[in-house]
C-alpha cells in the first residue's frame, strides 16, 4: 500500500466513514491513477477533466457512479492533499428526467373497456385521471 493511499485512508477514518465508502473512494483515485499510469498527486486539472469526460462520453457511466468518483477525488485532493480543484466543482452530471408515458383516449378506452364494475371502473379512471403511479 502506497503512502498516499495509507494517509487517505486514515483521513478517512478520522472522518467516520464506513469501510464501504472507504473503499469506494480508494477505487475511485486508483481510476484516476490506472487512467492516467501515474500517481494522481502528480496529475494537473486538466488531465482530471479529461478522466471524468472518459467516464461520461466513453464509459457511459451512470450519474451514480461519476458521483460516488467525483466524491472520492475530491476527498483524495482537497482533505489529503490540501489542494483546491476548481474543476471538480464543474463536474457534477445533470439528474436524468424520465418522462411518463402518456395514453392516448382510445388506449384508456380500450384499457377500462373489460371492467364491468362500475365502481372499479370509476375508482381506475380516477386513478388515472389524477397521475397516481405505482411507485
Amino acid at each position: 500500500m502506497t503512502e498516499l493511499r495509507r494517509r487517505m485512508i486514515q483521513d478517512m477514518e478520522l472522518r467516520g466513514f464506513s469501510p464501504k465508502t472507504q473503499e469506494a473512494y480508494v477505487g475511485a483515485v486508483r481510476g484516476l491513477a490506472g487512467f492516467h499510469r501515474r500517481s494522481p498527486d502528480l496529475l494537473s486539472d486538466e488531465e482530471i477533466r479529461e478522466f471524468f469526460l472518459h467516464l461520461l462520453n466513453v464509459k457511459h457511466a451512470a450519474r451514480s457512479t461519476v458521483t460516488i468518483y467525483l466524491r472520492g477525488i475530491k476527498f483524495f485532493y482537497e482533505k489529503t492533499l490540501g489542494r483546491d480543484l476548481p474543476v471538480l466543482d464543474l463536474v457534477r452530471p445533470r439528474k436524468r428526467v424520465k418522462r411518463p408515458v402518456v395514453l392516448s383516449n382510445t388506449e384508456i378506452k380500450e384499457l377500462l373497456a373489460p371492467v364491468r364494475n362500475p365502481l372499479c371502473r370509476m375508482a381506475l379512471t380516477v386513478i388515472y385521471s389524477c397521475g397516481l403511479r405505482v411507485s
